[in-house]
């Protein structure tokens, strides 16, 4: 399965389950370290795969695994799958009633959304976020820029 098809998989599981602010298990917090260190040394489908996994098991896509998957997506060059997760995620968090955020300050996918779509306008930019969310010092763009400008946009 090709990264593109793996991304629309896994957007239709998190459509399909829907998503949750509940913690999760243990043996999810391990799964997630594996995906993150794939997604640092550039190994984005075998992250992806990973995200997969978790939730397609676990029936239920919670904000915390979010977190880590828009990361893996942006980082592989799909900005509107990212922005669609980080959207996700961010109607999640502010649908919860157990999330108390009384100065109403942004939540984590809400301040990622507007540095991506902040970013997104100029190549430098978005190679510098993208950079900063990698966690790879040698991180390279997967694709063209305006290939991955012209999918954030339509």
């Amino acid at each position: 399965m090709s990264i593109r098809e793996l991304i629309s998989e896994i957007i239709y599981h998190i459509s399909h389950y829907g998503c949750t602010t509940r913690n999760y298990s243990a043996n999810v917090a391990m799964e997630i370290d594996k995906a993150v260190d794939y997604k640092r040394r550039g190994l984005y489908q075998e992250s992806l795969e990973i995200y997969l996994r978790i939730i397609a098991t676990e029936e239920i896509a919670y904000t915390g695994v979010l977190n880590g998957l828009f990361k893996a997506v942006a980082c592989a060059g799909y900005l509107k799958q990212a922005k669609i997760i980080l959207q996700t995620g961010d109607r999640a968090i502010k649908n919860s009633n157990s999330v108390y955020n009384p100065f109403g300050l942004p939540n984590n996918f809400e301040e990622h959304y507007h540095r991506l779509k902040n970013a997104v306008v100029n190549e430098e930019g978005l190679y510098l976020y993208l950079k900063s969310i990698s966690g790879n010092a040698n991180y390279k763009f997967p694709r063209e820029y305006i290939d991955m400008y012209m999918d954030y946009i339509s």
